[in-house]
């Protein structure tokens, strides 16, 4: 059942008050009727004024409850806006985590098989990386992390997309590059600095690997992300391989 409010009450008694003046003035004289007419029309005048001002307020009310509900809906959006970028991040190196890298370069796929054009992956492994934790600490392992990412950053553009694929693998899709041996060859040159900068207390090695999504015959990027990672591991084995025939032979030390 519907309850009234006091300016809802104060309405309805005045109506009746109102047709009960009416009824009254059949009984009274001319000039008592002109009385009761003007009384009656300041008291309809009132009544009316009152809920006038009760209208303005709920519209007011109304108003100031759609524009905070409107603020509350904004910061409901930028707050899963930033969640749902945050579940995408890999919180120690900044980097796409392996769902972030995947959700948002199968998109750039898409787009290079409809402009026709093609994207290069280069997949960054460090080399030794358990030794690493062990000999200095995981601290020290989770700076060397740090300092792959950063590397490969400094070493493409802000458009491609780097992320942590693995506990100390790392890929980057280059977006709408010529070579990928050109950031190919920059990761390993910042490697190759790093090793020789001496207030580290170890080093660091990685292995790298490329793979092209061509659009003339397209892949997914899970066979991308493979075949990268294929060549990644050809080129780790070649390396020990190098080394391995180095320790064996003096004359190639």
């Amino acid at each position: 059942m519907k309850k009234f409010g006091s300016v809802e009450r104060l309405a309805a008694g005045g109506s009746l008050v109102l047709l009960a003046a009416v009824s009254l003035l059949a009984f009274l004289s001319p000039s008592q009727r002109v009385a009761w007419l003007i009384a009656g029309i300041l008291g309809l005048a009132a009544i009316i004024g009152l809920l006038l001002r009760q209208l303005n307020l709920q519209t007011t009310y109304l108003q100031r409850a759609r524009a905070e509900l409107s603020d509350n809906r904004e910061d409901l959006t930028g707050l899963t806006v930033e969640l749902t970028e945050m579940s995408l991040v890999d919180p120690l190196t900044g980097a796409r985590n392996r769902r972030g890298f995947i959700d948002l370069v199968d998109h750039q796929m898409r787009v290079a098989a409809r402009e026709w054009k093609k994207l290069h992956f280069v997949f960054v492994d460090i080399d030794d990386m358990k030794s690493i934790n062990e000999d200095f600490g995981h601290a020290a392992g989770d700076a060397a992390l740090i300092e792959i990412v950063e590397i490969i950053w400094a070493s493409s553009r802000t458009v491609d997309v780097v992320g942590r694929m693995s506990g100390d693998e790392f890929a980057v899709a280059l977006i709408h590059a010529d070579d990928p041996s050109i950031v190919a060859n920059r990761i390993a040159e910042g490697v190759a600095a790093r090793v020789r900068d001496p207030k580290h207390p170890y080093e660091l090695h990685v292995s790298l690997g490329a793979a092209t999504f061509d659009p003339a015959a397209p892949d997914t990027l899970d066979e991308m992300i493979k075949e990268a990672r294929e060549a990644m591991f050809a080129a780790k084995h070649a390396s020990a391989e190098e080394r391995a025939k180095k320790l064996a032979s003096p004359s190639l030390r």
